[in-house]
This record gives structure tokens, C-alpha cells and sequence, in this order.
């Protein structure tokens, strides 16, 4: 009976069958590895060699066990073998391997893939960095078979794509000049039938005489990329008069003093699915402010000259300019 373990760091001594038994089994190209031997009873005293193309490079001994190790291995042509004796049952045991030039040759392929902030025609594709004991020098990404490039970082915007189709995205790793094998591939539909949920708890936190000030809670969207759409509704109809900034939840609508107005929002995504409206609002707008009290507001006049002279000099002359209301 044998045990295989796969290090990517320091060896460890794990408890052993009897015989001789590699770890890993057999070595690999970049890494060290450990020979360990056991006696087939307890009580035996076990001696271990260790041979490196024909020559005796540890020696070990100890009793029921003994471990020899070696340095990292750099030649794919190098042969091994252990020699065991355990003196009480005088038994005599010896292994021989090749070490192995592929395993571990090549980074293991990415893992994680997943694509985000879905678009109509583009999305993000990101992965897990991919295990190797030697720096990844590049990935590359392929798509529907059709090799996009890449570089050194995790992820990767895809654009100019066509909305509706279905699209498979893979990854591969390059490291030492070698390539791993291409990751599984992930699915990517740029299809999005799910609207956004209603944009709830709308209300208006602040009113001055020339704006309203709008703020709701945001809605849910399996893509989390929510644009919100502001109506104000006159006569009847709900008029658009302007969005925020995407996943944004206020908005500053510029209004008239001392008027009565109703809004509602929508939420939509970015292929285009819109929610139901929210909840409705009314909102009035404080009066604008009239410093001296003739029935105009100050923002509709300019006064040129003094209607109060101070002087018996001064002329009592004053211009006012209306703007039309």
C-alpha cells in the first residue's frame, strides 16, 4: 500500500504504511519530496537509504520508522530509489521511480470564473489567481474559442459583444513558458428578462423656493447596476425630468416657488427592464421671498435708484424691472 500527497509548500512526516513510500509519489520537477520506510511489526528497527542515480545521498534510521529527504528536484531525467532494512524482521526492501517530468510542469488552470456588471453588449470576467509554486507570468482568456489576449491581472473587460447571445468564456495561465490547461468554461447570457424591483420608501427630505430634494430606497437587481428614472406627473401624465448618477438614490429637481407638485421614480437595469413606479409623492415648494412686500418676488425684479432720499439733494427717483412671472 502506497499514500500520494501533492505539497505546495514544506513536507510534512505523515504516518506511513509499512514498506517504503514517496511524498510525493513520484517527485516532481520544482518541488522536494520525502522517502519515508516502516517495519511490518512493531519493535523493528528500520534502516533507509536513499540513492540518487545509482549514488547514496541520505541515510536514516530509526525505530518502527526513517525519513530521508531531498532538495528540490530539477531534472526530469533523474531516477531515485530507497532501500529498507528492518534489522528485526530481517527483511530487505528496495524502490525505484523516475521522476516525474509533467506533474507540476504547468500551472494549474484558474479557477472562479464569473462574470459581472453585465451590459447588453459587454461584460467584466474575473478569476481566481491560479496555483502554481513559480510566479504566473500571464493569463489569457478565450472566448467562444476565440482568443482575446490578456495580461497579468485577474480579471478582464470583454466589450463589443451582441446582446442575447449566449457566450463561454475560459482562462489559462502562463508560468515558466508553460501553459496550463484551459479553465472550465463559464457561461455568460447577455439576456436579462428580470426587471429591477420597485425603488421603495420614496420622500422628500428638503424643499427650497426654486428646487425639491428626493431621495427613496434603492431597488435589487441580480446585475447591481440600477439606473432610476424621475416623473413628475401633470394632468395626468408622468413626465420624465431626469435620472442620478447609476445606483444613485437622490436627485435636486429645479421648481417654482410657491407650487404643488407630484413625482414618482422607476427603477432600471442596464439591459433596459424597467420596474414598476414607486410610491407617489406630493411636495410644495415654500413661497419666494418678496424683501419688499409689493406682491413680486425678489428674484423677478432689479431696483435701479432710492425712492427714499436722505438728502433734500437726493432725488427721490427708483426703476424697477420686472421680469415676467
Amino acid at each position: 500500500m502506497k499514500y500520494r500527497i501533492l505539497l505546495c509548500s514544506s513536507l510534512v512526516a505523515l504516518p506511513a504504511p509499512a514498506g517504503i513510500w514517496w511524498n510525493p509519489e513520484p517527485p516532481a520537477i520544482g518541488y522536494a519530496f520525502q522517502v519515508g520506510a516502516t517495519g511490518e511489526e512493531s519493535g523493528d528497527y528500520v534502516y533507509l537509504n536513499l540513492y540518487k542515480n545509482g549514488a547514496c545521498i541520505a541515510q536514516s534510521q530509526g525505530a518502527d520508522s526513517a525519513w530521508a529527504y531531498a532538495s528540490v528536484v530539477t531534472d526530469g531525467t533523474t531516477s531515485f530509489s530507497a532501500e529498507k532494512t528492518a534489522e528485526n524482521n530481517q527483511e530487505t526492501e528496495s524502490i525505484d521511480t523516475t521522476v516525474n517530468a509533467t506533474l507540476f510542469a504547468q500551472p494549474f488552470p484558474p479557477e472562479g470564473l464569473q462574470a459581472s456588471s453585465l451590459m447588453p453588449t459587454s461584460f467584466v470576467l474575473s478569476w481566481l489567481p491560479a496555483v502554481y509554486h513559480r510566479p504566473i507570468a500571464a493569463y489569457e482568456v478565450r472566448l467562444n474559442g476565440i482568443s482575446l489576449g490578456g495580461g497579468i491581472l485577474t480579471s478582464m473587460t470583454i466589450t463589443g459583444l451582441t446582446r442575447g447571445e449566449t457566450y463561454q468564456a475560459e482562462v489559462r495561465a502562463l508560468s515558466n513558458g508553460n501553459w496550463s490547461p484551459w479553465s472550465a468554461p463559464c457561461s455568460v447570457p447577455l439576456i436579462d428578462p428580470t426587471p429591477p424591483s420597485v425603488p421603495g420608501s420614496l420622500q422628500s427630505p428638503a424643499q427650497t423656493a426654486a428646487s425639491v430634494s428626493l431621495a427613496w430606497s434603492p431597488s435589487t437587481d441580480p446585475n447591481g447596476m440600477i439606473t432610476y428614472d424621475v416623473y413628475l406627473h401633470q394632468g395626468g401624465v408622468a413626465q420624465y425630468v431626469g435620472s442620478p448618477a447609476m445606483n444613485a438614490t437622490t436627485f435636486v429637481h429645479a421648481q417654482f416657488p410657491g407650487g404643488t407638485y407630484v413625482y414618482t421614480v422607476r427603477a432600471r437595469d442596464t439591459f433596459g427592464n424597467a420596474s414598476g413606479a414607486s410610491n407617489a409623492i406630493t411636495v410644495t415648494t415654500p413661497p419666494a421671498a418678496d424683501a419688499d412686500s409689493d406682491g413680486i418676488p425678489n428674484h423677478l425684479e432689479i431696483i435701479f435708484g432710492n425712492a427714499n432720499p436722505t438728502t433734500a439733494n437726493d432725488a427721490a427717483l427708483e426703476l424697477r424691472i420686472h421680469r415676467p412671472q
